[in-house]
């Protein structure tokens, strides 16, 4: 997975540091799943709808740097 040129958005979508903490929480002492920590220790994906190469989806406002497509990982859509 590749880092996409952030544009706007990166403080409130992913915190790469919250998610590293949140990885070594990822079980209650239960055993059970820690389902918000699970959430916060990945971004997800998203891919540009260009040129198709997947990115992190840490930021709502990314560029493409293969073919410099930027698009809004809320919409999906290239602006």
């Amino acid at each position: 997975m590749n880092h996409a040129k952030i544009l706007e958005g990166s403080s409130y979508i992913f915190d790469w540091e919250r998610g590293k903490k949140s990885m070594n929480n990822l079980e209650h002492e239960d055993g059970s799943v820690n389902w918000g920590a699970a959430l916060y220790a990945d971004p997800g994906a998203t891919k540009c709808p260009n040129c198709e190469e997947y990115y992190w989806a840490e930021a709502e406002l990314l560029e493409c740097p293969e073919c410099g497509t930027q698009w809004s990982t809320f919409t999906k859509e290239a602006l």
